[in-house]
């Protein structure tokens, strides 16, 4: 697969913020940054494309094949999704339109007419849906005992944090107490000595072990005070590890099987690079522990992937959000994005870097 010249001979689309957009990133093996540019054309294809969008029902589909899933639900609440046009040029110098959609569009993986996923071209295997559903079992377990505990917890939380308020309030008291008698016994040990000028007698004794005897009991009572409160503040400190235990267990168990099967759906992936060899995805991201969830299923890498397939080259590229905003909000209906920095821009670098795999820097 060719890639576009890196020069521009006139400034693509911008961001609201005036930034540039482009489509690409680091190479982690050559350790040079690769880009396709948001032209001005590619833009406008995506703009087409939305319009489009915008008065169909389903998503199109090309003629006389099946229907394409329903548009309404990606217009709905929380329910936008990430479109892709990219302009690639065939062998024979026509200029194509290729789309994509990022993720799944309702549950399906491939539409026709549309770039088709990294992996899992014919459909999820039957691993990967076991294993979504058995982390969605676990996800409702977790959710049903923090409901079930959740009023009990809230019980020992209150207490904990009334148990330190008023251990403070009492330590305070006990030591405002303490040194106002400290200030006593210095004066009463000052009248002692004034009052027997010459050697100890034994009621002088008496009186000085009395005071000593009193210094002691408030040195216990400090002591004792304290372990005490530790004692309170370890026994809610188990009631609430006895209470979240099993919750902190169903919490584990569901960690490392995303884990698991993280790993398992990056593996199944193969990306090309643009001289048409497939590699994993952990050669894009130099070790697997730095992919994160749901590479490769964006736009670009997969319209970038199916222009490989084909064997066309891409000259520009445009992502747009088509519906309503993502809870986290960042995305607005129908506005240009760029690539996302951590699953798609070490990604695109890789892709599209010119250099034969033997070349490369290890």
């Amino acid at each position: 697969m060719k890639a576009t010249p890196q020069g521009r001979s006139a400034p693509g689309p911008r961001t609201r913020s005036g930034h540039a957009i482009d489509y690409g990133g680091p190479c982690a093996r050559c350790g040079e940054r690769h880009a396709i540019d948001l032209t001005e054309a590619a833009a406008a294809a995506a703009l087409d494309l939305l319009a489009l969008l915008c008065r169909s029902e389903r998503l199109p589909t090309p003629p006389g094949g099946p229907a394409g899933p329903l548009l309404a639900p990606r217009l709905a609440e929380d329910g936008g999704q990430m479109i892709g046009v990219l302009l690639a040029r065939t062998p024979s110098g026509a200029t194509l339109r290729l789309r994509a959609f990022s993720g799944a569009w309702d549950g399906q993986m491939q539409v026709p007419g549309w770039a088709p996923p990294l992996a899992f071209e014919d459909g999820l295997p039957a691993w990967r849906r076991e294993g979504e559903a058995r982390l969605d079992a676990l996800g409702a377990a977790i959710a049903s005992e923090r409901a079930a505990t959740s009023d009990e917890g809230s019980r020992l939380s209150a207490a904990r944090v009334a148990n330190t308020q008023r251990d403070a309030q009492r330590l305070a008291e006990l030591r405002t107490a303490h040194r106002r008698a400290r200030a006593e016994r210095r004066i009463l040990r000052q009248a002692l000595s004034e009052a027997n000028p010459g050697p100890e007698t034994e009621a002088s004794i008496r009186q000085q072990r009395a005071l000593d005897a009193d210094s002691r009991v408030e040195r216990r009572q400090l002591r004792e005070l304290r372990q005490h409160q530790q004692r309170e503040a370890l026994r809610l400190e188990a009631a609430l590890a006895s209470l979240t235990a099993a919750e902190t267990e169903l919490v584990e168990a569901r960690r490392a099987l995303s884990r698991q099967l993280m790993s398992r759906i990056h593996g199944a992936y193969r990306i090309p690079d643009r001289n048409g060899a497939l590699h994993p995805l952990s050669r894009a991201f130099g070790r697997p522990d730095a992919m994160p969830s749901g590479v490769g299923d964006c736009c670009a890498p997969k319209l970038i992937g199916w222009a490989s397939r084909l064997g066309y080259t891409p000259i520009g590229l445009a992502e747009f959000w088509f519906g309503s905003p993502p809870p986290a909000g960042g995305r607005r209906h129908g506005e240009l994005y760029g690539a996302c920095a951590r699953a798609c821009q070490p990604l695109l670098g890789f892709m599209l870097c010119p250099m034969p795999d033997s070349s490369r820097r290890e």
